[in-house]
């Protein structure tokens, strides 16, 4: 099996190529033998012809980019409600569902979600971080199998993409999973306060950042830093800290 690092420097090599082709938001699949696909229609379509097996599925990959470094830093932290969104579509896969309406085949496999999100400076690429989340972890911490067992468990194994967004909106608006608040507000009041600096959202976001730090396990996270036309790797720590010592100065 592959291991997360060699995961993380898969997604590097394939953002790299994107920022050369000047293309950035993306969707991939990375195979069992470490191949990476664009995970769309087109590779979906062939699984249900036949051509190719959803069995190999081993991560799906999403590409982000950033402009503001607040943006970018918020990301790499904190899984936004699209991301929420993408974990319950991989859930159900991984548990055995088709979501027919989009064709999106089983992938009992699936064992990774994996986002990546590249800070971009005037035209340049600045930094890349990529956190690989384990699948089955993180759709346990939002509550997702439950819900999935409450509106799904009787039901044959073949749903539409409304009754995967239906999943997704009980998961996100309906259950107070940090400090009260639910996933969608939640976030709502992180990203107000640390990427729009919001000070009226100071005392909650701050109890908030110690609620989602004890219901999400930081993930296996990996940054590069764009050096000499490449993206070479870097702690993330320092980024981080860049970033605050430039805001003190």
């Amino acid at each position: 099996m592959l291991s997360k690092e060699e995961l993380a420097d898969i997604v590097k090599d394939e953002v790299d190529n994107l920022v050369r082709k000047g293309e950035i938001y993306a969707y991939y699949y990375i195979l069992l033998d470490g191949k990476i696909y664009p995970a769309g229609y087109k590779y979906n379509k062939e699984v249900e012809e036949g051509k190719r097996s959803a069995n190999d599925i081993y991560a799906y990959v999403d590409v982000n980019d950033y402009r503001s470094f607040d943006d970018f830093l918020f990301h790499i932290d904190y899984l936004e409600t699209t991301s929420v969104e993408n974990i319950v579509d991989a859930y159900l896969r991984k548990m055995g569902f088709t979501i027919t309406d989009v064709v999106f085949p089983p992938a009992p496999n699936l064992k990774y979600y994996i986002y990546a999100d590249v800070n971009f400076r005037k035209d340049k690429p600045q930094y890349l971080g990529v956190d690989i989340y384990d699948v089955d972890t993180v759709a346990k911490n939002l509550g997702i199998p439950q819900v999935v067992e409450q509106k799904l468990g009787s039901q044959q194994r073949e749903i539409t993409k409304d009754d995967a967004f239906n999943i997704y909106e009980i998961v996100t608006k309906k259950q107070p999973l940090l400090a009260g608040y639910t996933y969608k507000d939640a976030y709502g009041i992180l990203l107000d306060y640390l990427v729009f600096h919001k000070e009226k959202y100071k005392d909650e976001a701050r109890k908030l950042v110690l609620a989602y730090m004890n219901l999400f396990p930081t993930p296996y996270q990996v940054c590069y830093e764009w050096k000499m036309e490449m993206f070479i790797r870097t702690s993330c720590l320092k980024i981080d800290l860049r970033k605050r010592l430039k805001r003190s100065s």
